[in-house]
Parts: structure tokens; sequence; C-alpha cells
């Protein structure tokens, strides 16, 4: 892919998209925010913040440590978990316009379509065909929901 350039039109439009989701993604983990907050409201949960450090640490420690409040803890735990799961299934308008063939086309052709790509993402790098690749970008920059 080096040496190729790509229209910055169709670079502009990339980056438009990545903000748009970016957004959505705040505008998640905002939702999640709060939604732990309100799990926190609960009574067994309304001195977790004041005591969760001093457990951890005592529990890293060795040291003797309120074996109930683990129970306290995996209980949170479980509940954040189960708000994020339905948060995320949560479908959203992007407020954007899908990609246009042409642009499509600028990606395809930086990108090629022969061998495979090296992604990188947040759990390490692996490898994927092009095509595969192209396909999943496609998905994205034509699909309105997230």
């Amino acid at each position: 892919m080096e040496g190729r350039k790509m229209p910055a039109s169709t670079v502009t439009t990339i980056l438009l998209h990545r903000l748009a989701h970016q957004r959505k993604m705040e505008e998640y983990e905002e939702a999640c925010r709060k939604a732990l907050d309100e799990l926190k409201k609960d009574e067994k949960y309304s001195d977790f913040d004041s005591r969760i450090q001093a457990h951890e640490e005592a529990k890293s420690k060795g040291n003797e440590y309120d074996k109930e409040f683990d129970k306290i803890v995996d209980g949170l735990t479980e509940a954040y978990s189960d708000v994020r799961r339905k948060q995320a299934q949560v479908t959203t308008e992007v407020e954007i316009q899908p990609m246009t063939r042409k642009e499509l086309d600028d990606i395809v052709d930086v990108v090629g379509t022969e061998g495979t790509i090296t992604i990188s993402h947040a759990a390490g790098c692996f490898e994927q065909e092009r095509i595969q690749f192209l396909g999943m970008l496609t998905n994205y920059f034509t699909n309105q929901q997230r």
C-alpha cells in the first residue's frame, strides 16, 4: 500500500465516519456510566466506592479481606456487564452519508484485492484476506446503523 495515495475527499469521508463512530461510542460509554451510577444507588452498593480500593489492596497482598464484599463486587460486576451488553444491543442511526461507489473504489485501489493484510486491533495483530477486509469496510461505510 506504500506509494499509493487516496484522494483527499475519500480520506475526509473516512475521517467523518470515524468521528461519527467515535461520538456514538462516547454516547455508549456515557450511558453505561449513568447506568453504573444508578446501580450504585442500590443500598447494598452504597459505600462501594469507598471500600473497593482497600478491599482490592488487601486481597492482592494476601491480607484478610471481607469475603462477603467479594460477593457484592461480583454482583455489581455482573450487573454492570449485563448493562453494557444490553446497551451494546441498542441500534442507533449514524448521522453521516454512506460512502459512494467512487470512494469505495478509491479504498480498493489503495488496499488492493490480492493476498492478506495485517490488521492492528486492541487485542493484537492478525492477518486477514484483503478481499474479506474490503468486505468488512464496505459493510461499515455503507451501513448507517451502529
